[in-house]
């Protein structure tokens, strides 16, 4: 995920690997290295990308999909990421998106992907509701 990530941010501000290399301090060939999944950068480069771009490391490490760390310590943070899905399937639903991945995504493709999260989410409420009366 790293290596789609840290490619897409770059392109995303019309950067070549050089251009970044320079204003990162780091070789051409890291950049490369890192973009192709041969090498990883170490924490405190990490840190320094995701500063640059603007995002949070976990985004970078694809742990997150809005370039905010997704962390379900709280009920709150469940609450918000059960919203940012909701948002996803009406953006599905009213066809206001057509690419993935930097790649047009099909319509049958979109009704797919609308289906499947529409099925997670209601698992798991499903299951948030068996827990809590196991917890009574």
């Amino acid at each position: 995920m790293l290596k789609n990530r840290l490619k897409q941010e770059r392109e995303k501000r019309d950067l070549s690997q050089r251009e970044l290399s320079q204003m990162i301090n780091v070789s051409q060939q890291t950049i490369g290295s890192w973009e192709t999944g041969r090498t990883e950068p170490n924490s405190d480069t990490l840190q320094q990308l995701a500063n640059f771009f603007g995002v949070s490391v976990d985004y970078l490490l694809g742990r997150s999909i809005d370039g905010q760390s997704l962390q379900m310590n709280s009920e709150d943070n469940k609450e918000d990421l059960k919203e940012k899905f909701y948002q996803l399937l009406d953006i599905l639903k009213n066809n206001d998106i057509n690419i993935f991945n930097g790649k047009e995504m099909q319509r049958q493709t979109q009704f797919e992907l609308f289906s499947d999260i529409k099925s997670a989410l209601e698992n798991a409420e499903k299951m948030e509701e068996l827990r809590k009366k196991t917890e009574e």
